[in-house]
């Protein structure tokens, strides 16, 4: 998701999650934060990131009531994330 290319077919990270662009339509179904801690492409999460990510959701659990999390990240690691 935040990675595309640019004019000289180099691989870049976008600065926005395309994701986002469509608030309008996931309003209408839910109601969400939206929470970007950083915007890394997907070969470069580490497991630094992944415990970061854990952290914000474990403080979101404590200190606000959520149904539930989602996470949008490429699929290079996305694995790892899901089993930690």
């Amino acid at each position: 998701i935040s990675m595309s290319q640019d004019q000289s077919n180099k691989v870049v990270t976008n600065d926005i999650n395309p994701i986002s662009m469509h608030q309008d339509v996931i309003n209408q179904y839910a109601q969400i934060d939206e929470l970007n801690p950083f915007n890394v492409p997907s070969p470069h999460m580490t497991i630094q990131h992944v415990k970061q990510l854990k952290d914000i959701i474990l403080e979101a659990v404590t200190n606000k009531y959520y149904d539930g999390f989602v996470i949008t990240h490429g699929t290079d690691t996305l694995e790892e994330t899901a089993f930690l």
